[in-house]
């Protein structure tokens, strides 16, 4: 059973795009890397991808996503997946009939109305509001991935396969190589090596991710 609560999302099945967010030859241009393969790429490229998206509380490929989401007081839920693709429709995935109610697409939030475990009392500051499951379509192809998030990806990339260049490497215990292929450290590490890479990453960040408990 998919967890509607994880980031990144999972997409709902056959509706994710089928491109890579990065091709090998966009990873050369940006990195100037000429000594990596395009299959320890691949794998680096995964890595990548799952470190930054944990980290910027994003999902980034574009897709159509259920995901159980905070409702702040304005009414609007902010899904992980952005850009939101209003020629799709949107609502809730949990209508007691099993039917999807349309919702306006707000910038990069979703209205959905106020949700209230109370409806006859108004919001106190100290009352935990609602979360509920939305269906909608978002995210990013392989040409509309804004330049510096694709090298914000190509750099992560490149220090998975380079972890020579990493402070204190190689013989450090973040460094591992097997069969011949590079996988070392955490975002944590790259981005300490990298003050360029931490801020486009800080710029990057869904500051608006918030769990049942918040």
């Amino acid at each position: 059973m998919t967890d509607v609560s994880a980031i990144p999302a999972t997409p709902v099945a056959g509706t994710a795009d089928t491109n890579e967010l990065l091709t090998f030859a966009k990873y050369q241009f940006i990195t100037q890397d000429t000594a990596s393969s395009s299959a320890n790429f691949d794998m680096a490229l995964d890595d990548a991808l799952d470190m930054l998206q944990r980290e910027m509380h994003r999902t980034f490929l574009y897709a159509q996503y259920v995901e159980r989401l905070y409702v702040y007081r304005n009414g609007q839920v902010y899904p992980s997946a952005t850009p939101l693709d209003s020629s799709k429709p949107t609502g809730t995935s949990s209508d007691p009939d099993g039917t999807i109610s349309s919702y306006v697409i707000q910038g990069a939030g979703i209205y959905v109305g106020f949700l209230n475990p109370l409806p006859s009392l108004p919001i106190f500051s100290w009352m935990i509001p609602m979360q509920t499951d939305v269906s909608y379509w978002g995210g990013y192809t392989q040409t509309t991935i804004p330049a510096k998030l694709a090298r914000i990806i190509a750099r992560t990339c490149w220090f998975i396969l380079n972890p020579a260049h990493l402070e204190g490497q190689p013989g450090g215990v973040k460094s591992v190589s097997v069969g011949g292929v590079s996988m070392s450290g955490d975002l944590s590490s790259f981005m300490a090596n990298d003050r360029q890479l931490r801020l486009d990453i800080a710029r990057f960040t869904r500051r608006s991710a918030r769990s049942w408990q918040a």
